[in-house]
């Protein structure tokens, strides 16, 4: 699941991800549909809320490549996560609601 480390966070959140079903209609509707066409990056730019991107600095999904797209949100700022990984609500939220 992309996480830094294991701990009572990590442990919580998978115990509660492995009571929900996916949906795999939907997911592979998706993947075969949808996803291909779903780059809105060029639209970046129209956003005009402040908005804060936060990362997960362990995150396997290439979180500081995403961060630099990110930032060209008008007004935006990146904040990296140490210690954490794809899901930094679960594995580090006393960092996540700080930077919050």
């Amino acid at each position: 699941m992309w996480f830094a480390s294991d701990g009572p966070g990590t442990d919580a959140f998978l115990r509660e991800i492995g009571r929900q079903r996916p949906d795999l209609e939907a997911l592979r509707y998706f993947n075969q549909r949808l996803a291909a066409g779903y780059d809105l990056r060029p639209r970046l730019d129209e956003i005009r809320t402040p908005t804060l991107i936060l990362n997960g600095a362990a995150d396997f999904f290439g979180p500081q490549i995403s961060a630099r797209e990110l930032i060209a949100i008008p007004g935006s700022r990146a904040v990296m996560l140490p210690d954490a990984g794809h899901w930094p609500f679960a594995e580090t939220p006393e960092r996540l609601h700080a930077r919050l």
